[in-house]
């Protein structure tokens, strides 16, 4: 039986993905939710016939400080 070709991510070694595609594949991914520092994005598919792929790509965030600009209300 086969089954639907799926990309799932994940990120930080949570157990549960943070996005499922059917491929092709392409994404916009916002680092300015995420602490600076290294972080592990897991990449699982799987093709129609249940075989899957692992790639882990392990990138580093350098967002630095975050600055609000406006007026300040005393």
């Amino acid at each position: 039986m086969a089954t639907e070709r799926t990309v799932k991510l994940f990120l930080d070694d949570e157990p549960a993905p943070f996005a499922e595609f059917a491929p092709p594949v392409k994404f916009l991914f916002d680092t300015t939710k995420l602490p600076d520092g290294p972080h592990p994005l897991r990449i699982v598919a799987r093709s129609t016939s249940g075989v899957e792929g692992l790639r882990t790509i392990t990138f580093e965030v350098r967002n630095g400080k975050r600055r609000v600009s406006g007026n300040r209300v005393d």
